[in-house]
């Protein structure tokens, strides 16, 4: 093993030890867990750092490298720390495991709320702890038609485990590597498997997100491809997965012409379609697929980690910020949208930065959203998009978590969270000019 090696292998050694001691901590349970959390990000971004300064420069493509084969052996051991654990700051996990078992049950997650189960005696005891644990019990399932096909599945392999749901995430993940790879070499499949925040919002708190991040990344792939068909399959499943990446839906589609836009919607549908039979056979409306009833109430009435809202909700009131936010969120799209075209055909797609816009706008923006923007990320690494990625975790320092009664934050982590990404455009910029 040569010197460059070794120091991948201190640096995952230092990331290990990070993410199995926040794997004991889940294990042993105890509390909420985030200042275990909050260290293993800083060993992992730390080790993260520390492989990038040695890495060598790698074209993409050298199958069966020694530093590739450390790369990949280092991920899949950051993740095996967190496969068989529950994340004690985080359970939107039972929704997807409840979701799951209602499918095999009903048919059908939609159109029924959670909160309609209790003390149902059709709930068999195993599935009674996942039902305790689902949050908002009152709101139907927000989640599209592939994240419930994918907790189905794992039903069937395992109703109510946790590592099974997971475990499939993390294949996913590792399908994404392999595109990475292919696309930016061993410095994107390093910054895509060792990404702190991907390790534990996937194979920690099983976050469906991970779908959303290996279709867009496989949409990435078909572009450079040139296959507009694939990259409009890809970013339909990405879309029936969360609606959010509805963001990029524009971009990937006016590049891929007519064809991409055919089949975007030929998938959408075939996505849809079963759902909305089996919804309507278990006697509920056809309207409640895609999870609408769930992402509405959240837009509604749902407010976390906000920042340009939490500003204009003082200034207005909570609901004309929700629709100062909106109007805010639409221009910088449109802006970005514009600037892109005025690039030419070859100019990259601004994920990172419409991932970063909604952040500042959105009333409700959750670490985990933040993987839409990692496939942009790791082929066109920024400050500002590092730093964003690194200070999200902040947003688990809620009051529940520290004692609280409810999901409000103390008043320092909104700025520390602008002072993190802040820092991290000047670093980037200073280092530019320095080079």
């Amino acid at each position: 093993m040569n010197d460059s090696n070794r120091r991948l292998a201190a640096a995952a050694g230092l990331a290990f030890a990070g993410y199995a001691v926040l794997g004991w901590r889940a294990g042993v349970g105890g509390g909420s867990g985030t200042g275990w959390l909050l260290a293993a990000q800083a060993a992992g971004w730390i080790a993260l750092a520390l492989a990038w300064a040695g890495l060598d420069k790698t074209a993409a493509g050298t199958d069966g490298a020694p530093v590739t084969r450390l790369l990949v052996a280092g991920a899949l051991v950051f993740r095996l720390c967190g496969l068989t654990v529950a994340p004690g700051w985080e359970d939107d996990y039972h929704r997807h495991l409840w979701d799951g078992w209602l499918t095999l049950r009903t048919g059908s997650p939609y159109g029924i709320a959670p909160l309609d189960w209790f003390g149902s005696d059709a709930v068999p005891e195993r599935m009674q702890a996942v039902l305790d644990g689902i949050n908002h019990p009152d709101t139907p399932t927000p989640y599209g038609p592939v994240a419930q096909a994918w907790s189905a599945g794992a039903a069937i392999l395992g109703a109510g485990k946790l590592w099974v749901f997971k475990a499939g995430l993390v294949l996913a993940e590792i399908a994404a590597w392999r595109v990475a790879w292919r696309l930016g070499g061993d410095r994107a499949l390093l910054l895509l498997s060792w990404c702190p925040l991907a390790v534990t919002e996937i194979a920690f708190a099983g976050h469906v997100d991970a779908l959303v991040l290996a279709a867009v990344m496989a949409a990435l792939g078909g572009a450079a491809k040139a296959r507009p068909g694939a990259v409009g399959a890809w970013l339909a499943l990405a879309v029936a997965t969360k609606a959010y990446a509805l963001l990029l839906a524009p971009f990937f589609l006016w590049r891929g012409g007519r064809r991409s836009m055919v089949v975007f919607g030929a998938t959408l549908l075939l996505a849809y379609a079963p759902w909305i039979a089996t919804t309507v056979a278990a006697g509920r409306p056809a309207g409640a697929v895609g999870g609408g009833e769930g992402v509405t109430a959240m837009a509604a009435g749902f407010e976390f980690n906000s920042t340009g809202f939490a500003l204009a909700a003082r200034l207005f009131g909570d609901g004309p910020a929700r629709w100062v936010a909106g109007g805010c969120l639409l221009a910088g799209w449109a802006g970005l949208a514009w600037r892109w075209r005025g690039r030419g055909d070859d100019a990259p797609i601004p994920g990172a930065a419409l991932v970063g816009w909604w952040a500042l706008w959105s009333p409700v923006f959750h670490p985990w959203y933040a993987l839409l923007a990692v496939p942009f990320w790791v082929l066109r690494p920024s400050g500002w998009a590092t730093g964003l990625l690194i200070a999200l975790p902040l947003s688990y320092q809620h009051g529940l978590a520290l004692g609280g009664a409810d999901f409000r934050h103390p008043a320092w982590v909104r700025p520390a969270e602008l002072a993190v990404v802040a820092a991290g455009a000047l670093i980037s910029r200073w280092k530019r000019r320095v080079v």
